[in-house]
């Protein structure tokens, strides 16, 4: 059941609600930059693009996407060296803002640009394009040296312009009298507003204004009397046909003055109607593609759930297969069933990957910030991408040692993913008998190519670097390894695998722990890619746990639950993480235990009898019960029939080495107890916890059913 979304904002800690009212405010001005008419451009200090909004993508004929990153110069280089560069580089250095006009003559464009100094050290810039405006003026200004070079030949001037504003039929242009009174109709007036001479001409200005005079820019009389003030009137508003149809209109409203006598207005209007339908199309274009966007996110989510789940039942039958529950294999058979595991998991990793990037895309992704060591993260990242390397003859080299103390303050179980994921694609891209080193460390600053808050720059950081001696990543590149489904080498990768979300998910995954991943990298030399992630006091970590949870949500607020089902996929995504350290605690307790004396006399191989394999499915089970979808229940009959069977064969083999059955219950309470211990401390709402335990409670019941008839069977 999903909770009450304003419950849950007034019982969320004030860091939270602190966070949601940031998050808030970012989307609402998120919101105002990409809905304004304005281009938006963002730069950091060494004039790279770091946002683009939808009109500045759409004034250059590309995407927001493909402008982030870009160098300015590089990506406009027809501004170097005009006044673009020279007031950005005034407002760059002086800290001043600046506002002024440019025209590409290229593409015979113009600008307004308003230039900004940013406290980050770049620049903020809005810009317009005025070309319309520029070319009424231009228009305008044409006219006013008609006039004069009319006048100067002696002729009459009001002769002269009224043949001028016959000539003009893009534009509505007319003439009126110091009383607004119209004295000339030009064939554009005529063709625009669909007036006769005859019918217009005479009439007052006010007539071409919506009923009652008045328009969303002011009534005919305010714009007469600012341009008699002030010389002329500018602006856009709605404007009336003869047919009583409005339009949206941008009108230049000039008094014209003879001797210094106001002798009367000239008027140029323009129909908007054609540019804003075009906007109107440009938006619902936008809306529609942001639809299919979304309507996507979802579809990989729910379509990666389904295929997800009859994975891990292949890959769970599979495993019964190879310990011989359906009898010996031939050496052949087990072949195929190492293929059918390593290919079952490969395209799990995929489905996982995809569903990480749903998740992101949609935002509903969601990390923990608590302290941890690095050096965990980094052992538990590097036996993860071991056997890979161990098969590619690469050495893996742990720099983070034991003794290492660097701590950081994020999810533990996402900066693991994180790490496996740089390591893998270090070893995927070294060629065989190269190196891949991991060190850790700490700095008193994050690097100026890392993308982090402005305020937390100068803040402690601890980083951990993976680097390697392969291939190497060509500069035009770099940029592009970040996108989703992109590799910097396609015909390398062609041959080694990946699917190309690994650099993306890691890079959104840091970020969301207020963090980033950077790449340094040269053809040839090799790669170097490090995880820059906020310190932690590694005096915190031993109380991280109970601290967490304190931080999260105080005693009088509980933290909610998860969406629905996120919860439990979080519990049993972390015991499936930690099934070895569960494994290895549960073998502690069972050699040490008063009540299993005959464990003592076992080795660690027929102590364990593959424990492991069916910790590895109560986490599974968990899994499961958090997805959605029709086979979720298919699969958890799949997880309790293989939980049945080992615990079947387990309950076989203690008979056959004689424990006695009061033992054989103590084993399964240990390992029950291990489980609970294991649970309790992972990063989910206290709800969410109580039901995998439950959960985990009546799994561990039914085993010890299962191991019972077994050992009484064979008894």
């Amino acid at each position: 059941m999903v909770p009450d979304a304003s419950a849950a904002r007034h019982d969320a800690p004030p860091r939270d609600r602190r966070a949601a009212e940031r998050r808030a405010r970012d989307r609402s001005v998120l919101a105002v930059v990409e809905g304004m008419s304005d281009a938006f451009l963002a730069l950091d200090r060494d004039w790279r693009v770091t946002y683009a909004n939808r009109e500045a993508a759409r004034l250059n004929g590309t995407t927001p996407e493909a402008l982030v990153g870009r160098d300015h110069w590089a990506q406009w280089p027809e501004t170097r060296g005009t006044e673009v560069e020279r007031q950005y580089r005034r407002a760059h250095a002086e800290r001043v803002p600046v506002a002024f006009e440019h025209h590409y003559a290229d593409a015979d464009v113009w600008h307004e640009v308003r230039a900004y100094p940013a406290e980050s050290g770049g620049l903020a810039v809005f810009y317009r394009d005025v070309t319309a405006r520029k070319r009424l003026e231009a228009e305008r200004a044409r006219q006013a040296r008609e006039l004069a070079d009319a006048h100067d030949k002696a002729m009459a001037a009001e002769t002269q312009f009224r043949l001028l504003v016959d000539r003009v039929r893009d534009y509505a242009v007319f003439l009126a009298d110091p009383d607004g009174i119209i004295t000339h109709w030009g064939r554009g007036a005529e063709r625009i507003k669909r007036w006769t001479a005859e019918e217009i001409v005479g009439r007052h200005l006010r007539v071409l204004y919506p009923p009652g005079g008045d328009a969303e820019d002011g009534s005919a009389e305010d714009h007469l009397r600012h341009a008699a003030a002030h010389g002329e009137y500018i602006g856009e508003g709605t404007r009336m046909r003869k047919d009583g149809t409005f339009f949206p209109a941008r009108v230049v409203l000039t008094a014209l003055h003879e001797g210094g006598r106001l002798k009367g207005f000239s008027k140029i209007t323009q129909d908007l109607t054609g540019e804003r339908e075009h906007a109107r199309t440009l938006e619902r274009a936008t809306a529609t593609a942001e639809a299919a966007s979304t309507a996507k996110s979802q579809f990989l989510a729910n379509t990666s759930h389904e295929i997800r789940t009859p994975l891990n039942a292949i890959i769970g039958y599979a495993e019964l297969l190879d310990i011989g529950l359906a009898g010996p294999l031939t050496e052949t058979q087990r072949q195929y069933l190492g293929r059918i595991r390593g290919t079952s998991r490969h395209l799990l990793a995929l489905v996982n990957d995809v569903l990480d990037l749903s998740k992101i895309e949609a935002g509903e992704m969601r990390t923990a910030r608590e302290p941890a060591l690095v050096r965990d993260a980094a052992a538990a990242a590097l036996q993860l991408v071991e056997p890979q390397a161990r098969a590619r003859d690469i050495v893996l080299v742990n720099g983070c040692t034991p003794q290492a103390t660097a701590a950081y303050r994020g999810d533990p179980a996402r900066v693991r993913q994180v790490l496996a994921n740089l390591l893998s694609n270090a070893v995927r891209f070294t060629e065989a008998g190269g190196r891949v080193t991991l060190t850790c460390g700490a700095a008193d600053a994050a690097p100026p190519e890392a993308c982090v808050a402005r305020d937390a720059r100068a803040e402690p950081w601890t980083f951990v670097r993976v680097e390697d001696t392969g291939v190497g990543i060509a500069a035009e590149q770099l940029d592009r390894i970040w996108d989703a489904f992109v590799q910097a080498d396609a015909a390398r990768t062609r041959t080694i695998g990946g699917s190309g979300l690994g650099l993306t998910i890691s890079r959104h995954l840091a970020r969301l722990m207020g963090g980033d991943v950077t790449v340094r990298s040269r053809p040839g030399h090799g790669s170097s890619f490090v995880l820059w992630l906020p310190a932690a006091d590694p005096s915190e970590v031993a109380d991280a746990p109970a601290d967490a949870r304190a931080d999260e949500a105080p005693d009088d607020a509980p933290r909610a639950p998860d969406a629905e089902g996120d919860g439990l996929r979080r519990v049993g995504e972390g015991l499936l993480a930690e099934a070895e350290r569960v494994l290895a605690a549960f073998l502690a307790r069972l050699r040490v235990d008063e009540g299993t004396p005959s464990a003592r006399a076992l080795g660690d191989a027929q102590l364990q009898d593959h424990t492991v394999t069916f910790v590895a499915d109560v986490a599974q089970s968990l899994l499961t019960v958090g997805a959605d979808g029709p086979l979720t229940a298919e699969m958890l009959r799949d997880g309790s029939e293989i939980q049945r069977l080992i615990a079947e064969r387990h309950g076989v083999q203690r008979a056959q080495l004689g424990w006695p059955e009061a033992e054989l219950r103590r084993e399964w309470a240990l390992l029950g107890e291990a489980l609970a211990d294991a649970v309790r401390p992972l990063p989910a709402a206290p709800a969410d916890v109580a039901q995998a335990l439950a959960l985990i409670e009546r799994l561990v019941a039914a085993a010890v059913e299962a191991s019972l008839r077994g050992y009484r069977r064979d008894g």
